[in-house]
């Protein structure tokens, strides 16, 4: 799972650096427009952002286990510290480096509203505009929270939401999203079945091939943005499987990726739009706005990993370890009577 994060990430991280610099420095778009080009026939952020939301049903349903209040609560507390310690910065970061210098000011209301990570549901706009996916992300955990309050978390259920969600017919709702994630947790608990795969594996079929048929559906239509949406979720389905099956993505340095790629994501276009402020405002050579657009998609890639890296290290793991802290179970202490049968050989 940590290979396909790292491969998401980069394809959104290259995407988003080939638009920006090419749409604001027209020397670039000379030279790059081909591989931009390329990025955007499959929608590379799109295709990464699929397989994201696919990881994520296949992890996050299976982290919801044991008693019913203790499992929430275990559950509430490490989602807590994973997601909002390195994202509040990042809301900041996006508010100093993209927001001020690039977009009408945004009213004070609207920049608190980020930190909530649903400001588009309360109806304010996002400080960057990737953000949009986190929102999904806390729909499809609360409804895993509330199935396993229910105690329909690990069952079948799985296929009747899938099959209900998988029905939108906009391959970009927040429903086909959601069908998406209940897809991945169906493959998790056929992974996890073991000698009852058999009772899995229709629905499991069954469902991939309900989903699969919404992109392949977009791909005759008129629309070049439909087809290439279809395009999109398609292979983003396929690579979550190759994955899940038969690609070897167990590659040390590509599972480190993965490990940051939640920072690698949040943080990345508020590197380059500070970096090509700075190139602008700033007395420097104009060859800078001049390279190969591979020359950009090195360094800011280089420089976006090096980041996600530190914030890893000192915000994102720090609080990791905190959660586990909080939610570890205590080992139970063995009775006077347990104690002394122990010990009664001694």
């Amino acid at each position: 799972m940590d290979g396909l994060r790292g491969i998401a990430a980069l394809l959104v991280v290259w995407l988003h650096i080939a638009e920006i610099h090419i749409g604001f420095f027209p020397e670039v778009a000379a030279h790059g427009t081909g591989w931009l080009q390329a990025l955007q026939s499959v929608d590379a952020g799109r295709l990464g952002v699929v397989t994201f939301f696919l990881v994520s049903g296949y992890v996050i349903p299976s982290s919801l286990r044991g008693p019913r209040r203790a499992g929430l609560r275990k559950f509430a507390i490490r989602r807590l510290f994973r997601l909002w310690p390195a994202y509040i910065p990042a809301v900041l970061a996006g508010y100093l480096c993209v927001r001020l210098p690039w977009y009408p000011p945004m009213p004070p209301g609207s920049l608190w509203a980020n930190f909530t990570m649903i400001q588009e549901a309360l109806g304010f706009p996002s400080v960057m505009g990737h953000f949009w996916t986190l929102q999904t992300e806390l729909v499809f955990y609360a409804l895993c929270a509330s199935a396993f309050a229910l105690g329909w978390l690990h069952t079948l259920t799985y296929l009747v939401v899938t099959v209900l969600l998988g029905a939108s017919r906009s391959l970009t709702s927040l429903p086909f999203h959601l069908a998406l994630m209940n897809w991945g947790a169906l493959l998790r608990r056929w992974h996890d079945a073991g000698r009852k795969r058999d009772r899995w594996l229709l629905a499991l079929v069954a469902t991939g091939l309900w989903i699969v048929r919404a992109p392949l559906g977009y791909l005759h239509l008129s629309d070049p943005q439909d087809i290439i949406n279809g395009r999109a979720y398609g292979l983003g389905f396929l690579l979550f499987v190759a994955g899940c099956t038969v690609l070897p993505l167990g590659w040390r340095p590509l599972a480190w990726l993965g490990e940051i790629s939640y920072s690698l994501y949040l943080y990345h276009p508020a590197l380059f739009y500070l970096g090509i402020r700075l190139s602008i405002i700033a007395t420097v050579p104009a060859a800078f706005r001049s390279q190969p657009i591979v020359v950009y998609e090195v360094f800011y890639t280089a420089l976006s990993i090096a980041v996600a890296a530190a914030v890893y290290r000192w915000i994102e793991k720090p609080a990791i370890d905190t959660a586990h802290r909080l939610t570890r179970t205590p080992m139970p202490q063995p009775t006077e009577k347990e104690f002394a049968a122990s010990t009664a050989d001694t």
